[in-house]
């Protein structure tokens, strides 16, 4: 199952230095997800999941204030027996789309790393600033993320 792990750019370079990076919470497209869309292919679901992942990834870089101020989301091909429905901590149900990964990941199950282009460093820190911003949160969200090859890991690391 592909999934999207919320991460940031020192989490990379741990990932590039230790070959793995942990489980946890992620978004997957789940057949409870493509029920809760009324319409949608594959490819809108995927972007939707992202979408969620990189909105997680502020979070972590709230916790994580040695990071880069750039949104990162890790897309790996996870088993599916170590995937299973998300939980949010709360007796309300999990988001359609949120799954908890078991165990470590290896980098070799990574395909892509999507990132904050450096332009948007300004909007997510407006948003880490002032969470209720709905200008800059909306300007964030419409904000694209980059594309990396699983090649280019190291060139991100390096970057911390």
């Amino acid at each position: 199952m592909r999934v999207y792990l919320p991460s940031t750019l020192t989490a990379v370079a741990t990932l590039q230095q230790d070959r793995e990076t942990p489980g946890g919470i992620g978004w997957a497209v789940t057949s409870a997800l493509r029920e809760s869309y009324a319409s949608g292919d594959d490819e809108e679901l995927e972007y939707a999941v992202l979408a969620r992942a990189a909105q997680q990834s502020l979070e972590l870089l709230a916790d994580d204030v040695r990071a880069p101020r750039r949104r990162v989301v890790l897309v790996a091909e996870v088993h599916d027996a170590a995937v299973a429905a998300g939980t949010d901590g709360e007796d309300l149900p999990p988001d359609p789309g949120e799954v908890r990964v078991s165990g470590p990941i290896a980098i070799r199950s990574i395909e892509a790393v999507h990132v904050d282009e450096p332009e948007s460093v300004p909007l997510v820190r407006a948003v880490l600033i002032d969470p209720e911003d709905e200008d800059a949160l909306g300007d964030l969200e419409d904000a694209h993320l980059l594309w990396y090859a699983t090649q280019e890991i190291d060139e991100l690391a390096a970057s911390v």
